[in-house]
């Protein structure tokens, strides 16, 4: 075998190792674009306590920090943790908003003395909202407790 031909076996090997890479990467973001979407198309439902007479707008201005108290009691907000694809679906979709956003304005309620909504997890947040009364949250799954009201649910 001559120098070139050495050359040549080089420079195709350096070619195959960079397909190899851009098919890996395409491969991977494939997957990733799958896995969001799957997670995208989860259903969200909007829960309260059974006794709480609370609407869709409501809610929205209770995890907005606009409202605070229904009927003389103190809502008690529950949600899921960041990571939780319900709650990114449920911030832009119903509060129109990224977490950074959301979060501002929880701190700013936090330093006027207001408690931010208790983290979760779904199992947690469904057993609240059927112990207490003032209790609303989001979860994605559907609950067939009759002490749960399902407000609405987000496809």
């Amino acid at each position: 075998m001559t120098g070139s031909d050495k050359k040549e076996i080089t420079k195709l090997r350096s070619k195959v190792k960079t397909s190899r890479c851009i098919t890996f990467s395409l491969l991977l973001s494939c997957i990733s674009f799958l896995w969001f979407s799957i997670l995208e198309a989860q259903e969200i439902y909007i829960i309260s306590n059974a006794s709480l007479q609370i609407s869709f707008d409501d809610v929205k201005n209770a995890y907005l920090g606009k409202l605070s108290q229904l009927g003389g009691e103190k809502l008690m907000l529950l949600e899921p943790p960041i990571e939780s694809p319900a709650k990114q679906k449920f911030l832009r979709e119903v509060l129109g908003m990224d977490i950074q956003s959301y979060r501002k304005i929880w701190l700013t309620k936090l330093m006027a003395g207001e408690n931010p909504p208790q983290v979760k997890s779904e199992d947690e947040i469904i057993k609240e909202v059927s112990e207490k009364k003032s209790a609303i949250g989001y979860v994605t799954k559907k609950v067939e407790d009759k002490s749960v009201r399902i407000i609405t649910v987000l496809k």
